[in-house]
Order: structure tokens, then C-alpha cells, then sequence
């Protein structure tokens, strides 16, 4: 008959699951953003250490090799992207993302390497819940786009009450917001974690850019109840 043991079992499953989502969001733009991405060994899988993470710790490699095949043998999808969600507080979630995520840059080395930074505008209701931005070299892009702040963003602000954990992914979480592409960005893109297809939409009045000098006609949209539709992170690359 314990009431704050239980309101306070309630509170830190909520606190570890938003923790949880800001990990993934920290993951993505580590492997992303400029520079080399530090990776502790081990930490491919959440780590509840009250200090940084030990290097000599010793790591159950076996465990990881395992876990690695058993996500290779399935097929990437929305269905498996749920489902890794849905079961966020077991090792897979952090475990494929952090898979997905290397794999795309060691087969992008040079991209990663010498290509361009480019940080993307957004617009819409909830456009100051997004950090977006895009690595580019010729023809070579990737988009990254990650929710900030995603308590505020599912649940809102100044309640008092324990809030129940939503994701932050379709349109009505997203509602309008939108990534801005410059022209010369590629229209069609597959998000590696889901396999989802997502096409561009034609901006011809710039005008209404939240940066209309760094934007010209031609402008392109990504949805972001799109591009986080069934997955909170998304790495975006070019599809035909």
C-alpha cells in the first residue's frame, strides 16, 4: 500500500524512457555531425553507469555477435522499427541504431571524411523540437533529424501529474513541421532504420522560408510526419 513507491516507479519509467530517446537522438548526431564519434567499447547497448562508461570493463562480445545476427537475419521495415520501440527498454533499440547508423558511415567514408555541413531550417508547430541537418558531397547526402525535447513536445508543459510515455513520431505529434532542402538536394530519400520511401514537396514561393535570404524558388519540404512517422531518429539517404 506503498503510493510513492509506486508514483515513483511511474516517474522513472517515464524519466527512462525519454532519457532513453534523447540517447538515440545524442547516438545519431554523434556518428553524423563533424569529427570522429567517440564510442566507448561496450556501450552499444544502454549503460546505467553513474560515471562515464570504463574501457576495462569487460564486454560480452558473445552477447553482441548474437544480437547483431539475430537483427541481420530480419528485414528492415516499419514493422521491426515498432516493434524495437515498442520494446525500447531492451538492449535491440539502442543496438540497431547504433548498427544502422556506423554502417551507413563506413560505407559513406568519404562523405563522412570531406563532405560538406549543413544545418536544415524547419518550420511548423513543433519546429523547435527538431535538430536536423545534412552531410553532402556532389550527389552524396545524408539527412539527419532527431527530436529535442520530446516530453514537452508528446505531452506538454505544466502538468503535475506523472505524464503516460508517448513516442514522438506521426503527424500528430508533427502536424505541419517540415525540414527545408536547399534546390539541389535529391526528392526522394530512404530512411535507413525503416526502409520507408519519402518524397520532397516543391517549395516555388520562398518567401514564407523561415530564412528567405538563404533560401531560393525551388525550395524542398520534408514532412516530418514522414520522416519520423514510425521511428523517433531517422538518417535519410538518396533513393531513385
Amino acid at each position: 500500500d506503498n503510493s510513492f513507491r509506486e508514483d515513483l516507479k511511474r516517474l522513472v519509467g517515464t524519466v527512462a524512457y525519454y532519457g532513453a530517446l534523447n540517447s538515440l537522438a545524442q547516438l545519431v548526431l554523434k556518428v553524423v555531425c563533424p569529427g570522429v564519434p567517440d564510442f566507448f567499447m561496450g556501450s552499444e547497448m544502454w549503460d546505467f553507469s553513474m560515471v562515464d562508461p570504463d574501457n576495462r570493463r569487460p564486454v560480452d562480445f558473445e552477447r553482441r555477435i548474437k544480437l547483431l545476427a539475430e537483427l541481420q537475419d530480419k528485414e528492415v521495415g516499419p514493422a521491426l522499427a515498432q516493434d524495437l520501440l515498442q520494446t525500447w527498454d531492451e538492449d535491440r533499440l539502442k543496438f540497431f541504431v547504433t548498427w544502422k547508423a556506423l554502417s551507413l558511415r563506413r560505407g559513406n567514408a568519404m562523405l563522412f571524411t570531406s563532405g560538406a555541413y549543413l544545418p536544415l531550417d524547419v518550420a511548423g508547430l513543433a519546429q523547435g523540437h527538431v535538430c536536423a541537418l545534412a552531410r553532402y558531397a556532389g550527389n552524396n547526402w545524408v539527412v539527419a533529424a532527431v527530436p529535442r525535447l520530446p516530453l514537452r513536445l508528446t505531452v506538454g508543459a505544466g502538468t503535475a501529474e506523472i505524464p503516460v510515455a508517448k513516442p514522438p513520431v506521426g503527424e500528430a505529434v508533427w502536424a505541419d513541421t517540415a525540414l527545408y532542402l536547399p534546390p539541389a538536394a535529391p526528392a526522394r530519400w530512404q530512411n535507413v532504420f525503416t526502409g520507408e520511401i519519402i518524397s520532397a514537396a516543391l517549395q516555388k514561393d520562398s518567401a514564407s522560408a523561415p530564412n528567405p535570404s538563404n533560401n531560393t524558388s525551388g525550395t524542398q519540404l520534408l514532412a516530418m510526419a514522414e520522416v519520423l512517422g514510425n521511428f523517433p531518429v531517422a538518417l535519410l539517404t538518396p533513393t531513385e
